[in-house]
């Protein structure tokens, strides 16, 4: 007997901890076009760079694109360390 890995469309994703994530992905959080894609891909944890993936002088852009992505991602269960 075999099991289908794959989501269907409708199916929502499982929610995994910090602790138990396998797969990591970062997305710089001065680059809001990326959260969709991040959102998409079927990684354990989405990691928004607050800091290293800023560029220089983009602070309030940082902040914008912040709660952005907090007020429009599924987060679900899981945890949204600060």
């Amino acid at each position: 007997m075999t099991t289908s890995t794959t989501y269907p469309a409708t199916r929502q994703p499982a929610r995994i901890g910090a602790a138990a994530a396998r797969s990591w992905r970062l997305v710089p959080a001065d680059k809001p076009h990326r959260f969709a894609h991040a959102e998409q891909v079927r990684t354990d944890a989405m990691i928004l760079d607050l800091e290293d993936g800023v560029a220089a002088g983009l602070d309030h852009s940082r902040a914008i694109a912040d709660a952005d992505a907090t007020a429009r991602l599924a987060f679900g269960v899981g945890e949204l360390p600060v």
